[in-house]
C-alpha cells in the first residue's frame, strides 16, 4: 500500500464527511486513479481506532534478556 498527497479537489469519501480529501490511500495492482480518499480529520481518527486494535509487541530489553531466557542473573 502507499500513501500519496492529492493535487486535485475531491472530497473525502468517509461517510457524512464533506471535507476535502488531502490523502490518497491505494494499493498496488490496482487502476492508478483507484483508492481511497481521506481528509486530514478523517485519516487522524482511522489511525486512532487502528492503534486500538493493532498495538506494537514491545521489543526486548538488552537489561532483561538473561531473565526471559531463564538465566537468573546475579545483579
Amino acid at each position: 500500500m502507499k500513501i500519496e498527497d492529492v493535487k486535485s479537489r475531491i472530497r473525502c469519501e468517509m461517510p457524512n464527511c464533506k471535507n476535502i480529501a488531502d490523502i490518497k490511500i491505494h494499493k498496488d495492482g490496482f487502476v492508478r486513479s483507484a483508492g481511497l480518499f481521506l481528509c486530514n480529520d478523517c485519516m487522524k481518527s482511522m489511525y486512532e481506532e487502528l492503534g486500538k486494535r493493532i498495538v506494537p509487541k514491545s521489543p526486548i530489553s538488552v537489561f532483561n534478556k538473561k531473565s526471559k531466557s531463564g538465566v537468573k542473573s546475579d545483579v
